[in-house]
């Protein structure tokens, strides 16, 4: 059965995230509206304050004789603004400040009741925004009045503008969230499915009193699993016999043919396998079939073991470990066959059988390629394409769509002597989460 992670969908992370986001922007929204009528509130205090300000300055200018456009100067408020000198008919006599960001002209004036106090927004266009403007009447007929761009006075960057880069860091970080949770989902999910396998395998190694064994060259030690300790009477758990220590349990004649496969000390000219006898802790011996695999990248030495005990009393020993590797072949839940150099059926299981609907009986070794995928029938091409002995390796795992709408993960190994392993899984529920 396959081992079930329980984690948040990716669906349902989405959504929250996504709602989160959503909250986020109508906080920064308000955020938004609140600052610009802020802004707009400013700029309408500052006019008031400065049409004031002016009415006084002009007011003491003309008592005193002083220029009109000095007092004009000094009663301007900071910013975009512009001060306008006006008539109460409408003309305009002076100007100071900014008077392309706050134009208004004597038709402006004209609408305006100048003989009193007040504020108003003046309506803008396309290339002039609206414009707020206060003024206030002076001491004789005249009037004084300051108008800015209603929006800001100060001309400050737009208040969307950092709400908005706010706003889309946010939806990145969520955004990045998800997509580290998907990529930790798919990885959890295939740890899993690892987890499951080495679980299976163990299982099938077990059951044919088999296991794979490493030789450590550093500490010149060899390491075996409980499935073949623990019959022989090691313990239920795996063990590390240093080379002396095989020494001491394996039967004289075989040592040196012993530590040969095991670390490889003689190169190419070392065997690769051999049939041993292992000293049990009772003093019995067992015989033990060993085989080496090529040395990997780390350069550690592996290769299987299995237990032959009872080989006398059944057959040759030869007969009792094939025996016990049909049994450990069967016992793999997945489907399993193997091609000699020759490109002729070596092994193969049930599982094998029973995806592409073949009658065991019709199966035999010895066949070739052609006689397996025209026994498969529909699934022949698969057989032909995937499965065959001269198939090329150069992926060394694929996924297929087989009939029914299922899938299958099949990996495929080189033998040392030339011939063909193919192992395949059956993923489909795998691909129906990915899917989902």
């Amino acid at each position: 059965m396959a081992r079930r992670v329980s984690v948040l969908s990716a669906r349902k992370l989405a959504v929250i995230c996504a709602l989160f986001w959503g909250a986020i922007g109508a906080m920064l929204f308000t955020e938004w509206r609140e600052e610009r009528d802020a802004r707009r509130v400013e700029t309408a205090l500052r006019l008031a304050t400065a049409a004031n300000e002016c009415a006084r300055a002009i007011d003491l200018s003309a008592l005193t004789g002083a220029p009109t456009s000095g007092a004009l100067q000094r009663c301007r408020p900071e910013g975009a603004s512009a001060v306008y000198h006006a008539d109460v008919e409408g003309r305009i006599l002076a100007s100071e400040g900014r008077t392309d960001l706050a134009p208004v002209t004597p038709l402006d004036l004209g609408a305006l009741s100048l003989t009193r106090g007040g504020a108003v927004d003046l309506p803008g266009d396309r290339k002039t925004p609206q414009v707020h403007a206060a003024w206030r009447p002076l001491n004789g007929d005249d009037a004084v009045l300051v108008a800015a761009p209603a929006a800001d006075i100060l001309q400050r960057s737009p208040a969307w503008f950092a709400l908005a880069m706010i706003f889309a860091a946010v939806g990145l970080v969520l955004a990045s969230l998800v997509a580290a949770f998907a990529y930790q989902s798919r990885a959890a999910y295939q740890a899993a499915d690892a987890i499951d396998a080495l679980a299976r395998t163990k299982s099938a190694m077990a059951a044919g009193r088999a296991c794979a064994w490493t030789f450590d060259p550093a500490k010149r030690a060899v390491i075996l699993a409980r499935s073949l300790l623990e019959p022989m009477g090691f313990g239920a758990r795996d063990r590390a016999f240093t080379l002396q220590e095989i020494s001491a349990l394996v039967h004289a004649q075989d040592l040196r043919t012993t530590i040969a496969i095991f670390s490889g000390d003689g190169e190419e000219a070392a065997p690769t396998e051999a049939t041993i006898r292992f000293r049990r802790p009772n003093g019995a011996w067992a015989r033990v079939f060993i085989r080496a695999a090529q040395v990997n990248a780390a350069g550690v030495r592996s290769g299987v073991a299995f237990d032959m005990n009872g080989g006398a009393r059944t057959g040759t020993a030869a007969a009792v470990a094939d025996t016990r590797l049909r049994d450990a072949i069967e016992s793999i839940p997945e489907a399993f066959v193997l091609w000699d150099a020759q490109g002729r059926l070596a092994a193969f299981n049930k599982r094998f059988a029973a995806i592409f609907r073949l009658d065991r009986k019709a199966l035999h070794t010895g066949m070739t390629v052609s006689e397996v995928a025209n026994a498969a029938g529909v699934g022949g091409d698969l057989v032909s394409q995937y499965f065959a002995a001269d198939a090329p390796v150069d992926e060394q795992s694929v996924e297929v769509a087989i009939k029914g709408d299922r899938w299958l993960r099949i990996d495929r190994r080189r033998t040392a002597e030339g011939g063909l392993v193919c192992v395949a899984t059956n993923v489909t529920d795998e691909k129906r989460r990915a899917r989902a």
